[in-house]
């Protein structure tokens, strides 16, 4: 299924320079469909095998979450100095697996892209420049095609 990434942040700035300041679920995805229209984004193919992959990478890391906090709570009710000691080192390979998950999720990102970057995305940069965050009606209008 195609899928168009948004900065949650930019978003939200899209919706209250058009007015809108109710937080429904309704609000959201009309103003995200106006935003899509307004900024012409184009949706991204999803590859499979890379969802696989991040899926199951993303499962380990919650995991991993789980085994960190339930070590330091162990930890932080220990009174045995060995089982602190044996807790510390749990911890910090806990925290060593996590970042080498993280960083094989960067790079199945990374693949996924294929190096490239978005022409739209780098004119919308330019755009938000020229116009600036809250001048949204006026830059929708000039970013309509010529009829």
């Amino acid at each position: 299924m195609p899928f168009i990434k948004v900065n949650p942040k930019q978003a939200r700035r899209f919706t209250q320079a058009s007015g809108k300041l109710a937080k429904t679920d309704r609000v959201d995805s009309e103003m995200l469909a106006k935003m899509g229209v307004a900024l012409q984004l184009k949706p991204k193919p999803v590859q499979a095998e890379n969802l696989y992959d991040l899926r199951e990478s993303l499962s380990a890391r919650r995991a991993l979450i789980k085994d960190r906090t339930a070590a330091k709570t162990r930890r932080a009710t220990s009174t045995v100095d060995l089982i602190k000691a044996q807790l510390d080192k749990r911890l910090r390979h806990i925290e060593a697996d996590i970042d080498k998950i993280d960083a094989q999720m960067l790079e199945l990102v990374r693949k996924d892209q294929h190096g490239k970057t978005d022409g739209a995305l780098d004119q919308h940069s330019r755009d938000r420049h020229k116009y600036g965050a809250h001048d949204t009606d006026r830059f929708a209008r000039d970013r309509q095609p010529d009829q």
